[in-house]
């Protein structure tokens, strides 16, 4: 199994970072973009710039099926880019989800088959996006594996495809471990400083954004450990560590989805552990506190 080029659905500011990666490295060929025709229409009449370089991108035909999907849209349209990108999937095709959270797998899987999806999470990078343009000091890397930790061929044929395109890249075997991880610090961070409407350096301080911050953080540990995943206070203790150490004035995407009076991915963060703490029956009042406190503002927004 070889893996000749990547195609990709969702110019956000990942997404955008990954294909302009993959077409420095290895050529416009490598890379083609999944967009609807009035999509693709508007990308091309405005432009798609990284880092101030602007790239003419190829787009999919409908005839041809993808080697590597990557998937890079925001989890509110999920839905219906499942329903666009089917037929580019094939027997053979691999798909990675770089959202945020543990469920957008499940969706992709649920209607492409499990083989056909790695697990995935995205982490380091500080992409951010204005317009039709781009920014990124730091791509990070992406940690992804299978869903039983076998290093299959999929897996391999990934990392030779990453290892051509200059991709960072970690193989993990416990991977919804750290899915499960990545989603504490979600939980915590993004959301308090959306409703503390703070940055980061609010919640290096003493402060009601970094208590609520922690006590979701916590219930995620909760949560997780009674769905049976291991999470524990070290990895509470390394998360706490890093957020100690992140650039006070920046700011996590929802408090720019706030700023911007975008809706934001909330579901994936305190909806998701309001409803797996009711299935195993652990008590979650922070997260239900910042999930209440999110829909009232996504409510004020016209």
């Amino acid at each position: 199994m070889k893996i000749q080029s990547a195609a990709l659905v969702g110019l956000g500011a990942l997404g955008t970072m990954y294909a302009a990666q993959i077409f420095d490295a290895m050529g416009k060929e490598a890379v083609n973009i999944i967009a609807d025709a009035k999509r693709a229409e508007r990308y091309r009449e405005q432009g798609i710039y990284h880092n101030d370089k602007k790239y003419d991108f190829n787009y999919m035909e409908k005839s041809a099926k993808a080697d590597l999907l990557i998937v890079a849209v925001k989890y509110q349209a999920l839905d219906n880019i499942i329903e666009e990108i089917k037929p580019f999937v094939g027997e053979h095709t691999i798909i990675l989800s770089v959202l945020n959270g543990i469920t957008s797998e499940e969706k992709l899987a649920a209607v492409f088959g499990k083989d056909n999806v790695l697990l995935c999470t995205a982490q380091g990078m500080d992409a951010a996006k204005a317009g039709n343009k781009s920014h990124a000091k730091q791509m990070g890397y992406l940690c992804y594996g299978s869903h039983n930790g076998v290093i299959n061929e999929k897996v391999k044929a990934v990392a030779e495809f990453f290892d051509m395109s200059g991709l960072k890249y970690e193989i993990a075997e416990d991977m919804p471990r750290r899915l499960w991880s990545k989603l504490m610090l979600n939980t915590g961070v993004n959301q308090a400083c959306m409703v503390f409407e703070t940055n980061y350096g609010g919640l290096q301080q003493a402060s009601e954004a970094r208590d609520v911050m922690f006590a979701a953080m916590l219930e995620v540990i909760a949560v997780a450990q009674k769905s049976g995943i291991g999470l524990d206070m070290q990895d509470f203790k390394m998360w706490a560590k890093i957020i100690e150490g992140l650039t006070p004035e920046g700011i996590p995407s929802m408090r720019q989805d706030a700023l911007a009076r975008r809706h934001s991915e909330v579901e994936l963060f305190s909806g998701t552990i309001k409803r797996l703490g009711k299935k195993v029956n652990v008590p979650t009042p922070a997260n239900n506190l910042l999930y209440k406190c999110i829909q009232l503002m996504e409510a004020s927004y016209a």
